[in-house]
């Protein structure tokens, strides 16, 4: 075949990816789910019920089975590596924080406890030509100043045994949507947000350090708009090399900003992404290549149907010395309701390799 006749080769299709990723995570969960709930015969292994139920899913059973009793990376590095793919796939379905991580320095914690990262340098002064036999200069191109700590993000979900008992395509529906409404809009909020870092617990959120700028104060809302664009732009632009820079927006906002500036302001150079984990009136520019992330190898599903749960979003010890002694409320018995309590926990943790990663602004005006 002639090279001007080769066909041209076709591109992996990243929203297939993650829809398969999601299937698989989710069906990793349902297995557990499943496995516990499971009251006319004795209690079968996560294994198990991934191989019954969807036996021409093979990455389910990998997934499932490394939840169970991960692998480690010296033991089996090509399995870590398509596990820690999928499920990167797999939380980029649900959530526009994954969607962005997935777009930055991604590193990999794997045993080390501690991470150096170089800031991020976009000086062209660093690198010019030499004349011939001249002595080439020596200058510092990556200037080690962040540290990444693997900070555990997990949440906790509980289910009905109704819930659990449905069959095997509505179980895992409906453990999706669980996973959809909290893992995603709990990884949002935390990401997205103001709060400073805090020791052996979580990374600071990227606008934290961050002042917001000032929105326009046009009348005429699309002018507002592609000002806003323009301010958010000037910022993060120098550091966004020649990738997208990253909008994020409230979910009703994010959907009509490319209808108001059709040919105007929102082209190829932007990703606009819709999320919940951030105010109505609030827009966030994000340059990706500023931002480093690194995460641990699979996330880690666990259930139980016997234990006993402080029922809040700030939970505190079941009860703690004193007196009197104090005991959290309103706590919650999982087998006394006939409740499934579903854990996912996953290490996780991000930076800002420059302050101009980020801006933001607050606004009102469209």
């Amino acid at each position: 075949m002639s090279p001007d006749l080769e066909p041209i080769p076709l591109r992996p299709d990243r929203d297939a990816t993650r829809r398969a990723g999601l299937a698989i995570f989710t069906r990793a969960a349902t297995a557990h789910v499943l496995a516990a709930e499971r009251r006319d015969s004795p209690k079968q292994n996560p294994i198990e019920v991934a191989a019954r139920m969807w036996p021409k899913d093979t990455k389910v059973g990998l997934v499932v089975k490394a939840a169970v009793d991960p692998t480690s990376t010296s033991d089996a590095p090509a399995l870590t590596q398509t596990l820690t793919e999928y499920v990167i796939a797999a939380l980029a379905a649900v959530s526009a924080g994954s969607i962005l991580l997935d777009k930055t320095l991604q590193l990999k914690f794997n045993r080390y406890e501690t991470i150096s990262v170089p800031s991020f340098i976009a000086d062209a002064g660093l690198v010019g030509f030499v004349r011939e036999r001249a002595p080439i200069p020596v200058r510092m191109l990556l200037a080690s100043s962040l540290k990444l700590e693997p900070n555990k993000f997990a949440t906790l979900t509980i289910l009905s045994n109704e819930v659990c008992n449905a069959s095997a395509g509505n179980a895992q529906k409906m453990v999706g949507d669980a996973l959809v409404q909290s893992v995603g809009l709990a990884l949002d909020v935390a990401l997205f947000d103001s709060n400073p870092a805090i020791a052996d617990e979580r990374p600071a959120g990227l606008r934290n350090g961050v002042a917001a700028s000032t929105a326009s104060a046009a009348s005429d809302p699309t002018a507002a708009m592609i000002a806003d664009i323009k301010t958010l732009t000037r910022v993060v632009a120098a550091v966004s090399r020649t990738e997208p820079i990253v909008l994020l927006a409230e979910p009703a906002r994010a959907r009509t900003m490319p209808l108001d500036a059709i040919g105007l302001a929102l082209n190829s150079s932007f990703v606009i992404l819709p999320t919940n984990g951030i105010a109505a009136d609030d827009l966030i520019a994000v340059a990706p290549p500023a931002i480093v992330s690194a995460t641990g190898t699979t996330p880690q599903i666990s259930e139980s149907t016997e234990s006993l749960i402080h029922m809040d979003d700030m939970p505190t010890n079941i009860s703690t010395d004193g007196t009197p002694p104090l005991v959290a409320a309103t706590s919650q018995s999982l087998f006394q309701t006939d409740m499934l309590g579903l854990r996912v926990r996953w290490p996780v943790t991000w930076a800002k390799r420059d302050p101009r990663a980020v801006a933001w602004l607050t606004t009102t005006a469209w």
